[in-house]
């Protein structure tokens, strides 16, 4: 799984080196705090449209505290993969709307004590499809190949029956806590190579 992630981003890097000042870079700051990382690409095909790839992984023990939650399991953990891939438009000065495909492999697990006073411990894992829109607005910093897009990621996801104690205090990697919908901001720090 973490190979998979690996040649994406690799793959992204060799990418870069073939498109001269057509390729940005960077990095979605918002995931962070929640213990993930997600690495933004966008290859400008012309002046209205352009790819967009992004992949990341969610850690481990990063999402304890936004899922926390008295529904009877003790020791959650969360961790996976996503990559997503669209077109993104921009049909006005730095307002862009971006169309993504996205898959979120996931691992969740936790322990629930039984009434006889046993750990039963409880794991999901496995990979959902999702559909993304992300309107927002790019703002390009005067003489300086940074950019930074500003939005809100949206969409509809497959829907999971092996959660790990109630919908909501399950994450799902590139989606936020577990849903058939998600939203979620987003910020990100982009450099034009």
């Amino acid at each position: 799984m973490k190979r998979s992630v690996l040649l994406v981003c690799l793959s992204m890097a060799c990418f870069t080196l073939q498109a001269q000042r057509k390729f940005s870079l960077g990095i979605n700051a918002v995931p962070i705090s929640a213990g993930s990382i997600e690495l933004v690409a966008e290859h400008s095909l012309n002046r209205l449209l352009s790819l967009s790839f992004k992949g990341g992984y969610a850690f481990e023990d990063g999402l304890r505290f936004i899922l926390k939650a008295d529904d009877g399991i003790d020791n959650k953990k969360h961790s996976g993969y996503f990559v997503k891939a669209g077109i993104k438009l921009y049909p006005y000065k730095g307002i862009f709307l971006t169309a993504n495909v996205i898959y979120s492999n996931y691992v969740n697990s936790g322990e629930r004590l039984d009434a006889g006073g046993n750990t039963e411990l409880l794991t999901s894992r496995g990979g959902i499809w999702a559909l993304g829109l992300t309107p927002g607005y790019r703002i390009n910093i005067d003489d300086s190949p940074l950019s930074i897009l500003v939005g809100l990621q949206v969409g509809i996801a497959q829907s999971r029956n092996d959660l790990v104690g109630i919908q909501g205090h399950n994450y799902q990697p590139g989606l936020g806590p577990v849903g058939n919908t998600y939203c979620q901001p987003m910020v990100a720090f982009i450099l034009k190579l």
